[in-house]
């Protein structure tokens, strides 16, 4: 059974993310599912891939269409990078689900 979810959360989030770039100029590029039972750890971490910087307003639109197939998780933690830019230097912009959304750009990135 949780073989099962996690294979259809796989394909929802190609399907997703292969939609979503060609709307709203992102695409999701990795999620890393993080589920133990016998600790009440469930969350996952999700990176994704932006075309170019965006506004504060459309990171919160971006952060809440990806928690909408995400509900099984107590924890969301979404990461954004730049298209071209070095993913070595952290990411440019996070909305976290803990379980309250946050939504943080990293004002110093482009001075790394």
């Amino acid at each position: 059974m949780f073989m099962k979810k996690v294979l259809l959360l796989a394909v929802m989030a190609v399907f997703i993310s292969l939609n979503a770039f060609s709307q709203l100029g992102y695409e999701i590029i990795s999620e890393k599912p993080h589920v133990d039972s016998r600790f009440g750890f469930n969350k996952c971490n999700i990176e994704v891939r932006l075309l170019k910087k965006i506004t504060k307003d459309e990171l919160t639109k971006i952060g809440y269409q990806i928690r909408s197939t995400r509900k099984s998780y107590d924890k969301l933690w979404i990461f954004y990078n730049i298209k071209g830019k070095s993913r070595n230097n952290g990411a440019w912009a996070t909305t976290h689900f803990t379980p309250n959304l946050e939504v943080w750009i990293n004002e110093y990135y482009d001075r790394k």
